[in-house]
Protein backbone atom coordinates (compact mmCIF):
# COMPACT_ATOMS: atom_id res chain seq x y z
CA UNK A 1 0.00 0.00 0.00
CA UNK A 2 1.56 3.09 -1.00
CA UNK A 3 2.01 6.11 1.18
CA UNK A 4 1.36 9.65 0.78
CA UNK A 5 3.97 12.43 1.45
CA UNK A 6 1.22 13.89 4.02
CA UNK A 7 1.11 9.98 5.48
CA UNK A 8 4.90 9.45 5.59
CA UNK A 9 5.53 12.98 7.60
CA UNK A 10 3.53 12.30 10.10
CA UNK A 11 5.41 9.00 10.79
CA UNK A 12 8.71 10.58 10.69
CA UNK A 13 7.07 13.24 13.30
CA UNK A 14 5.86 10.41 15.49
CA UNK A 15 9.40 8.96 15.10
CA UNK A 16 10.69 12.34 15.69
CA UNK A 17 8.52 13.09 19.59
CA UNK A 18 9.45 9.52 20.28
CA UNK A 19 13.02 9.95 20.42
CA UNK A 20 12.53 13.31 21.36
CA UNK A 21 10.45 11.92 24.36
CA UNK A 22 13.01 9.32 25.33
CA UNK A 23 15.70 11.69 25.59
CA UNK A 24 13.45 13.79 28.00
CA UNK A 25 12.92 10.80 29.82
CA UNK A 26 16.40 9.79 29.80
CA UNK A 27 17.95 13.31 31.00
CA UNK A 28 14.54 13.25 33.73
CA UNK A 29 15.79 9.61 34.56
CA UNK A 30 19.53 10.96 35.59
CA UNK A 31 18.56 14.09 37.00
CA UNK A 32 16.48 12.24 39.65
CA UNK A 33 19.22 9.91 40.43
CA UNK A 34 21.32 13.22 41.12
CA UNK A 35 18.30 15.03 42.79
CA UNK A 36 17.73 11.68 45.20
CA UNK A 37 21.33 11.14 46.01
CA UNK A 38 21.23 15.02 47.04
CA UNK A 39 18.11 14.36 49.14
CA UNK A 40 19.63 11.24 50.88
CA UNK A 41 22.86 13.14 51.43
CA UNK A 42 21.18 16.88 52.02
CA UNK A 43 22.29 19.97 50.10
CA UNK A 44 26.06 19.13 49.06
CA UNK A 45 28.64 20.17 51.50
CA UNK A 46 32.22 21.12 50.74
CA UNK A 47 34.68 19.32 52.93
CA UNK A 48 35.96 22.12 55.38
CA UNK A 49 31.95 22.76 55.69
CA UNK A 50 31.78 18.72 56.63
CA UNK A 51 34.76 19.18 58.70
CA UNK A 52 34.09 22.48 60.76
CA UNK A 53 30.14 20.92 61.09
CA UNK A 54 32.23 17.70 62.58
CA UNK A 55 34.46 19.71 64.81
CA UNK A 56 37.80 19.34 63.41
CA UNK A 57 39.93 21.98 61.83
CA UNK A 58 39.38 22.76 58.24
CA UNK A 59 41.99 20.54 56.30
CA UNK A 60 40.56 22.08 52.81
CA UNK A 61 42.68 25.58 53.34
CA UNK A 62 46.55 24.33 52.55
CA UNK A 63 47.79 28.09 52.54
CA UNK A 64 45.99 29.13 55.92
CA UNK A 65 47.71 25.97 57.33
CA UNK A 66 51.35 26.82 56.13
CA UNK A 67 50.45 30.64 57.31
CA UNK A 68 50.18 29.42 60.20
CA UNK A 69 52.70 27.00 60.74
CA UNK A 70 55.23 29.31 59.50
CA UNK A 71 54.49 31.67 62.52
CA UNK A 72 55.92 28.48 64.86
CA UNK A 73 59.60 28.08 65.14
CA UNK A 74 61.20 25.13 63.36
CA UNK A 75 63.44 23.25 64.43
CA UNK A 76 66.15 22.94 61.85
CA UNK A 77 68.33 19.69 60.85
CA UNK A 78 72.12 19.73 62.09
CA UNK A 79 74.44 18.25 59.72
CA UNK A 80 74.26 15.06 61.15
CA UNK A 81 70.26 15.11 61.27
CA UNK A 82 70.15 16.07 64.66
CA UNK A 83 67.50 18.82 65.69
CA UNK A 84 69.00 22.22 66.93
CA UNK A 85 65.45 23.69 68.40
CA UNK A 86 66.01 21.98 72.10
CA UNK A 87 70.19 22.57 71.97
CA UNK A 88 68.99 26.09 71.25
CA UNK A 89 66.73 26.20 74.09
CA UNK A 90 69.78 24.61 76.46
CA UNK A 91 72.11 27.45 75.17
CA UNK A 92 69.33 30.22 75.77
CA UNK A 93 71.21 33.29 78.16
CA UNK A 94 69.92 32.23 82.16
CA UNK A 95 67.83 35.00 82.88
CA UNK A 96 68.01 37.65 85.53
CA UNK A 97 71.36 39.24 86.85
CA UNK A 98 73.84 38.26 89.38
CA UNK A 99 75.16 41.36 91.77
CA UNK A 100 77.77 41.32 94.20
CA UNK A 101 79.07 44.11 96.41
CA UNK A 102 82.21 44.07 98.19
CA UNK A 103 81.40 46.32 100.47
CA UNK A 104 84.07 49.00 101.44
CA UNK A 105 84.08 47.90 105.58
CA UNK A 106 87.70 48.69 106.43
CA UNK A 107 89.96 45.88 107.62
CA UNK A 108 86.74 43.50 107.62
CA UNK A 109 85.14 41.48 105.28
CA UNK A 110 81.58 41.68 103.87
CA UNK A 111 79.68 40.92 100.17
CA UNK A 112 76.20 41.65 99.95
CA UNK A 113 75.04 39.39 96.79
CA UNK A 114 72.10 40.06 94.86
CA UNK A 115 70.60 36.15 93.41
CA UNK A 116 69.22 36.64 89.93
CA UNK A 117 65.66 35.64 91.37
CA UNK A 118 66.09 38.89 93.25
CA UNK A 119 66.65 36.96 96.69
CA UNK A 120 69.33 39.15 99.01
CA UNK A 121 72.53 36.86 100.28
CA UNK A 122 74.82 38.75 102.62
CA UNK A 123 78.16 37.18 103.37
CA UNK A 124 79.87 38.36 106.44
CA UNK A 125 79.08 41.64 108.00
CA UNK A 126 82.85 43.49 108.78
CA UNK A 127 83.74 44.34 112.73
CA UNK A 128 80.64 46.03 114.95
CA UNK A 129 81.96 49.69 113.79
CA UNK A 130 81.05 48.23 110.14
CA UNK A 131 77.63 47.77 111.23
CA UNK A 132 75.87 51.08 110.26
CA UNK A 133 78.01 50.78 106.83
CA UNK A 134 76.18 47.54 105.86
CA UNK A 135 72.40 48.16 107.42
CA UNK A 136 72.78 51.32 104.92
CA UNK A 137 73.91 49.20 102.48
CA UNK A 138 71.19 46.96 102.24
CA UNK A 139 68.66 50.10 102.26
CA UNK A 140 70.35 51.77 99.67
CA UNK A 141 68.68 48.76 98.00
CA UNK A 142 65.25 49.50 99.02
CA UNK A 143 65.54 45.89 100.93
CA UNK A 144 63.63 45.02 104.10
CA UNK A 145 65.03 41.52 103.77
CA UNK A 146 67.96 39.43 103.99
CA UNK A 147 67.18 35.88 102.61
CA UNK A 148 70.29 34.23 103.44
CA UNK A 149 72.53 35.61 106.17
CA UNK A 150 76.28 33.72 106.11
CA UNK A 151 78.96 33.89 108.76
CA UNK A 152 81.92 32.56 107.40
CA UNK A 153 83.96 32.39 110.91
CA UNK A 154 83.58 34.04 114.71
CA UNK A 155 86.20 36.38 114.13
CA UNK A 156 85.22 39.63 114.84
CA UNK A 157 85.99 41.34 111.85
CA UNK A 158 83.61 38.89 109.89
CA UNK A 159 80.62 38.78 112.49
CA UNK A 160 81.50 41.70 114.20
CA UNK A 161 78.66 44.20 112.00
CA UNK A 162 75.66 41.27 112.22
CA UNK A 163 73.91 42.05 115.68
CA UNK A 164 72.90 45.50 113.87
CA UNK A 165 71.89 43.86 110.55
CA UNK A 166 70.08 41.07 112.73
CA UNK A 167 68.21 44.19 114.74
CA UNK A 168 67.86 45.96 111.50
CA UNK A 169 65.82 43.23 108.94
CA UNK A 170 63.86 40.53 108.20
CA UNK A 171 66.00 37.43 108.09
CA UNK A 172 65.55 34.06 106.66
CA UNK A 173 67.93 31.94 106.92
CA UNK A 174 71.21 31.86 109.05
CA UNK A 175 74.41 29.84 108.28
CA UNK A 176 77.52 29.23 110.53
CA UNK A 177 80.60 26.90 110.53
CA UNK A 178 79.77 24.82 113.80
CA UNK A 179 82.53 26.23 116.09
CA UNK A 180 82.39 29.18 118.68
CA UNK A 181 84.04 31.65 120.20
CA UNK A 182 84.69 33.20 123.66
CA UNK A 183 84.61 36.87 122.94
CA UNK A 184 81.47 39.42 123.04
CA UNK A 185 80.85 39.90 119.67
CA UNK A 186 80.32 36.14 119.28
CA UNK A 187 77.75 36.26 121.81
CA UNK A 188 75.95 39.25 120.48
CA UNK A 189 76.09 37.53 117.40
CA UNK A 190 73.81 34.33 119.23
CA UNK A 191 71.59 36.80 120.93
CA UNK A 192 70.72 38.60 117.71
CA UNK A 193 70.19 35.24 116.06
CA UNK A 194 67.95 33.92 119.14
CA UNK A 195 66.30 37.30 119.83
CA UNK A 196 64.68 36.93 115.67
CA UNK A 197 63.44 33.45 116.77
CA UNK A 198 66.16 31.92 114.56
CA UNK A 199 68.75 28.86 114.66
CA UNK A 200 71.48 28.78 113.20
CA UNK A 201 72.12 26.03 110.40
CA UNK A 202 75.72 24.34 110.52
CA UNK A 203 77.46 25.07 107.07
CA UNK A 204 80.42 22.14 106.44
CA UNK A 205 81.34 20.71 102.87
CA UNK A 206 78.49 19.26 100.66
CA UNK A 207 75.57 21.14 102.35
CA UNK A 208 73.71 23.52 99.71
CA UNK A 209 72.58 27.38 100.28
CA UNK A 210 70.40 26.96 97.06
CA UNK A 211 70.82 23.53 95.91
CA UNK A 212 71.43 22.89 92.23
CA UNK A 213 68.32 22.98 89.55
CA UNK A 214 65.70 24.65 92.02
CA UNK A 215 65.82 28.53 91.18
CA UNK A 216 68.50 29.19 87.80
CA UNK A 217 71.76 29.20 90.27
CA UNK A 218 73.36 27.32 93.35
CA UNK A 219 74.80 28.40 96.45
CA UNK A 220 77.07 25.22 97.61
CA UNK A 221 79.65 25.34 100.40
CA UNK A 222 82.81 23.47 99.32
CA UNK A 223 84.64 23.54 102.65
CA UNK A 224 85.43 23.14 105.25
CA UNK A 225 84.75 19.19 106.13
CA UNK A 226 82.64 18.59 109.40
CA UNK A 227 85.40 16.53 110.76
CA UNK A 228 87.81 19.55 110.83
CA UNK A 229 89.45 19.92 113.93
CA UNK A 230 91.59 23.07 114.76
CA UNK A 231 92.85 25.54 117.10
CA UNK A 232 92.38 28.11 114.18
CA UNK A 233 89.40 29.56 113.70
CA UNK A 234 90.35 30.43 110.39
CA UNK A 235 90.45 27.20 109.23
CA UNK A 236 87.16 26.91 109.80
CA UNK A 237 86.09 29.68 107.59
CA UNK A 238 83.31 28.42 105.09
CA UNK A 239 84.61 28.18 101.51
CA UNK A 240 81.29 29.15 99.39
CA UNK A 241 80.72 29.04 95.56
CA UNK A 242 78.04 30.96 93.63
CA UNK A 243 77.29 29.75 89.92
CA UNK A 244 75.27 31.51 87.29
CA UNK A 245 74.92 30.46 83.98
CA UNK A 246 78.86 29.93 82.70
CA UNK A 247 79.92 31.93 85.42
CA UNK A 248 81.39 31.00 89.44
CA UNK A 249 82.17 33.25 92.38
CA UNK A 250 83.62 31.78 94.79
CA UNK A 251 83.61 33.39 98.42
CA UNK A 252 86.41 32.25 100.99
CA UNK A 253 86.47 34.19 104.22
CA UNK A 254 89.72 33.57 105.94
CA UNK A 255 90.54 29.98 104.96
CA UNK A 256 93.95 28.80 104.51
CA UNK A 257 94.84 28.17 101.38
CA UNK A 258 95.36 24.45 101.85
CA UNK A 259 92.00 24.07 102.41
CA UNK A 260 90.85 26.52 99.36
CA UNK A 261 92.94 24.24 97.33
CA UNK A 262 91.12 20.74 98.55
CA UNK A 263 87.71 22.37 98.24
CA UNK A 264 87.44 24.42 94.82
CA UNK A 265 89.51 22.70 92.25
CA UNK A 266 88.47 24.33 89.01
CA UNK A 267 88.30 27.80 87.57
CA UNK A 268 86.17 30.52 88.70
CA UNK A 269 85.20 33.87 87.13
CA UNK A 270 85.79 35.69 90.47
CA UNK A 271 87.58 35.19 93.27
CA UNK A 272 86.93 36.84 96.77
CA UNK A 273 90.67 36.94 97.83
CA UNK A 274 91.26 34.94 100.96
CA UNK A 275 92.12 36.48 104.71
CA UNK A 276 92.60 40.16 103.15
CA UNK A 277 95.34 39.26 100.69
CA UNK A 278 97.73 37.05 103.64
CA UNK A 279 100.15 35.25 102.39
CA UNK A 280 98.13 32.06 104.42
CA UNK A 281 95.04 32.68 102.24
CA UNK A 282 96.97 32.65 98.47
CA UNK A 283 99.84 31.32 96.49
CA UNK A 284 100.72 31.18 93.37
CA UNK A 285 99.66 27.20 92.77
CA UNK A 286 96.45 28.59 94.18
CA UNK A 287 96.02 31.51 91.77
CA UNK A 288 96.95 29.13 89.14
CA UNK A 289 94.29 26.49 89.57
CA UNK A 290 91.17 28.89 90.41
CA UNK A 291 92.91 31.53 87.26
CA UNK A 292 90.29 33.93 88.25
CA UNK A 293 89.55 36.73 85.67
CA UNK A 294 88.89 39.05 88.85
CA UNK A 295 90.41 39.00 92.25
CA UNK A 296 88.93 41.53 95.23
CA UNK A 297 90.93 42.04 97.94
CA UNK A 298 89.04 43.16 101.28
CA UNK A 299 91.20 45.16 103.47
CA UNK A 300 91.26 48.42 105.23
CA UNK A 301 93.85 50.74 103.80
CA UNK A 302 95.92 51.56 106.74
CA UNK A 303 95.79 48.37 108.71
CA UNK A 304 98.15 47.29 110.84
CA UNK A 305 98.37 43.55 109.31
CA UNK A 306 100.61 44.03 106.29
CA UNK A 307 97.97 43.23 104.08
CA UNK A 308 97.82 42.57 101.39
CA UNK A 309 101.23 41.01 100.28
CA UNK A 310 103.63 41.32 97.58
CA UNK A 311 103.48 37.78 97.35
CA UNK A 312 99.70 37.23 96.93
CA UNK A 313 99.24 40.79 94.47
CA UNK A 314 102.36 39.08 92.14
CA UNK A 315 100.63 35.24 92.04
CA UNK A 316 97.27 37.00 91.56
CA UNK A 317 99.01 39.48 88.41
CA UNK A 318 100.52 35.90 87.62
CA UNK A 319 97.42 34.10 86.76
CA UNK A 320 95.80 36.76 84.51
CA UNK A 321 93.54 38.30 86.93
CA UNK A 322 92.52 41.61 87.51
CA UNK A 323 93.02 42.81 91.33
CA UNK A 324 90.54 45.30 92.99
CA UNK A 325 90.77 45.71 96.41
CA UNK A 326 88.19 47.78 99.06
CA UNK A 327 91.21 49.68 100.13
CA UNK A 328 92.23 51.02 97.13
CA UNK A 329 89.33 50.93 95.32
CA UNK A 330 86.30 51.25 97.70
CA UNK A 331 83.12 49.04 97.33
CA UNK A 332 83.68 47.12 94.42
CA UNK A 333 80.15 45.68 92.23
CA UNK A 334 80.74 42.62 90.48
CA UNK A 335 78.10 41.63 87.94
CA UNK A 336 77.29 38.62 85.91
CA UNK A 337 74.43 37.93 83.23
CA UNK A 338 75.44 34.06 83.18
CA UNK A 339 77.79 34.53 80.48
CA UNK A 340 80.22 37.31 81.39
CA UNK A 341 81.11 39.05 84.65
CA UNK A 342 82.14 42.94 84.61
CA UNK A 343 84.09 44.88 87.45
CA UNK A 344 82.74 48.59 88.54
CA UNK A 345 85.19 49.96 91.45
CA UNK A 346 83.74 52.63 93.22
CA UNK A 347 87.03 54.84 92.68
CA UNK A 348 90.00 53.85 90.72
CA UNK A 349 93.93 53.25 91.99
CA UNK A 350 96.17 50.48 91.97
CA UNK A 351 96.13 48.01 95.37
CA UNK A 352 99.63 48.18 96.40
CA UNK A 353 101.29 45.44 99.06
CA UNK A 354 101.28 46.39 102.50
CA UNK A 355 104.19 44.45 103.20
CA UNK A 356 106.64 42.82 101.32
Amino acid sequence: MRRTKKQIRRRLWVVLVTLALLVLVGVAGAGGSEVDAGGAAGPQQTQAEQSQQAGQPDQAAPSQQGSADASRPQASAAGDGTQTLDTQAANAPPEGTLTVRFLDVGQGDSELVELPDGKLMLIDAGTQDAGPTVVRAVRDLGRTRIDYLVATHPHADHIGGMAEVLHAFDVGEVWAPAVAANTRTFEAFLDAVEDKGLTIRAGSRGKDIVAPGTAGYDVQILGPSDSLSSEDLNDYSLVIRVRFGSTSFLFTGDAPKDEIRADAREHVDVLKVAHHGSDTGTDASLAAQLSPRIAVISYGIDNDYGHPTQHVLDALAASGAQVLGTGANGTVTVTSDGTDVTAAPAREGPVVAKSE
